[in-house]
């Protein structure tokens, strides 16, 4: 009988027998629970090593990162996701919630807000045009300035702030828990002082 080619009959090994990939949590998994794993996780990683607890690739002193550095930016870019997810529970994406955000703090010229809220100035007429069909924000025109337009917030708008807002602090009080909450909080108000400098100084608008 002739023998049939390897390559045509699906094999069916055992799973265990081969590598998975790092499976999504599921929607039974608890948001906070996830965040606080990893964030964990990356804090325990030794300097210099890789999660296998392999040597990591030495990429040369000028482009290493300390490991307490490292650590930092994995937590912040494990939580934005969740973050995501939480605001739009609320009815915003993250970009609305932080244009809103911005817009609340008073009119800025176009290029100042897309850089603050992240994002190019084609998706900043897009974010606008869209919370202006939902009757979140408003174009005024400047007096005086027959191209000018500032943007304001509903009333509307500003209900779905802050209950936006309400559902990611429920959300980071969730992760931080009772363990060195004052510490944690300090440390994220001390951030917060320095990105309003980094964009006080014109950064991010490049």
């Amino acid at each position: 009988m002739p023998r049939v080619p390897t390559s045509s009959v699906p094999r069916q090994d055992d799973e265990s027998q081969s590598p998975r990939k790092q499976a999504e949590p599921t929607e039974s998994e608890t948001s906070a629970e996830v965040v606080a794993s990893r964030t964990e996780a990356s804090a325990q990683q030794p300097e210099g090593r890789a999660a296998d607890g392999s040597a990591a690739p030495d990429l040369g002193a000028g482009s290493r990162v300390s490991a307490r550095l490292a650590a930092s930016v994995r937590a912040v870019a494990v939580v934005a996701r969740h973050f995501e997810r939480e605001a739009l529970e609320a009815g915003l994406s993250l970009p609305q919630y932080r244009l809103l955000l911005f817009v609340r703090r008073g009119p800025q010229r176009a290029a100042e807000l897309a850089a603050r809220a992240a994002v190019r100035r084609p998706t900043l007429t897009a974010l606008v045009d869209g919370l202006e069909k939902e009757e979140l924000l408003a174009r005024r025109a400047v007096e005086g300035d027959r191209r000018g337009i500032r943007l304001e917030l509903t009333s509307k708008g500003l209900e779905t702030l802050d209950r936006a807002e309400a559902q990611l602090a429920g959300f980071l009080e969730e992760i931080i828990g009772d363990t060195d909450a004052d510490a944690i909080l300090d440390g994220l108000s001390a951030l917060a002082r320095a990105v309003e400098r980094f964009y006080a100084s014109g950064g991010g608008q490049n």
